[in-house]
């Protein structure tokens, strides 16, 4: 074919047409001789300029498509996302704006409510001020002549304190009681002769000082005593002797007293031997070491409630609960007094309420008539089984003691099965060392053991005092050796007082 061209190529180069069109061929043609490319192999010009253009351009479309999506997107995300942060932060808190305003107003409530600090830090007016500790040199009887905040007033004169909020209201006699001695805690009496009721106000109530000891001590003839919640406990650190003998008080409540900071509540109730009741299942005593003497001589208290208290740190518990007669139900916590080293008579003269663990027994015909029915409080379960010699049953008390009393009580069906009631039975006590090498001390007898009408439901008891102070044991053994005539035994429970 090259040969061709070049024989016809003079007469096409005489040709009178345009003649780029032939030079712009020729150099093609030199070209492809140079590389040896055959022209046929090769695309249209024209096309492959047109197809590379509209890929260019589409490749361009989707880059900027794409471009112009991912900005879109990204936008729209970061529109989306600033309004969402935006909404959600109005909703929450009403912008930053809204959450200044609500810091502030959170934080001025919360001033408001607490009123313990102003906005320089310094006291705020709603702070409470502080009562001046008021200890006397002595206690118990001795302790009436003593002054009452440092006035002429004795603390026998004494009839009634109620704490109040308005010091305003306070007459020209008022005297300052505060520890500041700034006047913002004021008392005073309103009789010119005794028996007084005593008045002690300050705004918003007052701080107890850290010393509370003997506060109203000797304040025999106190009859009212109403803090109303305006005497803050929080602060005080010893409250021995704080109401020591205060002899006609029947009603005292500390229900509301925070003692958390309080080391020292020796004697702290002693001698109030009007109160028939006291709840202080409130206090916190992680921090107390001397419980000496705080209930001491409460000889009218029936009910006792301990067994909240934390007493790891404390020890001294002598005389705690000596002279405590009427109790008729004291809760104990896990204390061990017995071995606490300054123990002497906490449990003197105080018939102590039947807490036990059974331990172990006779068995009975099933586990509801087992000895376990004994402990139960209920007396229409019942420990039932066939008598062979000597049946028993062995149980811990809560805590320490010596026997005063001790009680059987029938099942309810002992008209039916009159023979079926214990007949002869003794009552032992040891303690845990004796216990394991099988020693036993025999505290009584009975034979036969006679049996009273007790109640209503059909069931009769029988009662052995002790005279005398029994040893102290805290492991007990009931052994039974007969019945009233019947080869089965039953018995519905078993009670035990203890000095």
């Amino acid at each position: 074919m090259l040969h061709t061209l070049h024989n016809k190529l003079p007469k096409i180069l005489w040709t009178p047409v345009n003649p780029w069109p032939l030079l712009l061929l020729l150099t093609v043609l030199v070209s492809l001789s140079c590389c040896g490319a055959r022209p046929d192999a090769l695309p249209p010009v024209s096309d492959a300029s047109d197809e590379s253009a509209a890929q260019a351009e589409t490749d361009t479309e989707t880059v900027t498509q794409s471009g112009n999506e991912s900005d879109t997107d990204a936008d729209a995300q970061s529109d989306a996302d600033s309004d969402t942060e935006s909404d959600a932060q109005s909703v929450t808190d009403g912008g930053p704006d809204a959450q200044s305003g609500a810091d502030g107003d959170t934080k001025s409530d919360a001033q408001s409510d607490t009123g313990t600090e102003s906005g320089d830090g310094t006291e705020s007016e709603s702070e409470k001020h502080t009562l001046m500790p008021d200890p006397v040199s002595v206690v118990s009887e001795e302790a009436k002549d003593s002054p009452v905040f440092g006035s002429d007033v004795t603390r026998g004169q004494i009839a009634s304190v109620t704490f109040l909020s308005d010091p305003s209201k306070a007459p020209d006699s008022a005297w300052d009681v505060s520890e500041a001695q700034d006047r913002s805690v004021l008392a005073w009496t309103l009789k010119a002769q005794p028996p007084f009721d005593l008045y002690i106000s300050a705004e918003n109530g007052v701080y107890a000082p850290a010393d509370c000891s003997g506060m109203f001590c000797g304040y025999e003839n106190l009859q009212s005593l109403r803090f109303d919640g305006l005497f803050d406990t929080s602060r005080a650190a010893n409250m021995s002797a704080m109401f020591d003998s205060c002899r006609n008080l029947a009603e005292l409540d500390v229900s509301g007293f925070d003692t958390d900071a309080v080391t020292d509540m020796e004697s702290m109730f002693r001698y109030c031997s009007a109160l028939e009741s006291l709840d202080v299942t409130g206090f916190h005593t992680a921090a107390v070491t001397d419980m000496r003497s705080m209930f001491r001589n409460c000889s009218k208290l029936k009910a006792l409630d301990i067994s909240g208290f934390n007493m790891g740190r404390v020890k001294d518990v002598r005389w705690m609960f000596a002279e405590c007669v009427a109790l008729e139900s004291l809760r104990l916590n896990s204390y061990d007094f017995a071995a606490a080293k300054l123990n002497d008579g906490y449990m003197k003269n105080v018939p102590v309420r039947f807490s036990a663990t059974p331990l172990t027994g006779t068995p009975g015909f099933d586990d509801e008539r087992n000895y376990t029915a004994l402990f139960d409080g209920d007396p229409d379960t019942k420990w039932c089984l066939i008598l062979n010699n000597t049946a028993y049953v062995e149980w811990k008390m809560a805590n320490p003691g010596s026997v005063a009393h001790f009680s059987l009580t029938s099942a309810d069906n002992h008209d039916k099965y009159p023979g079926r009631n214990p007949g002869s039975w003794r009552l032992l006590g040891t303690d845990r060392e004796n216990r394991r090498d099988g020693v036993w001390t025999i505290l009584g007898e009975m034979n036969p053991a006679g049996f009273e009408e007790h109640d209503d439901r059909n069931h009769l008891k029988h009662t052995t005092s002790f005279s005398g102070e029994a040893p102290v044991f805290d492991y007990y053994r009931l052994e039974i050796t007969s019945t009233t005539g019947a080869k089965i035994l039953q018995l519905s429970e078993i009670d035990m007082d203890y000095r």
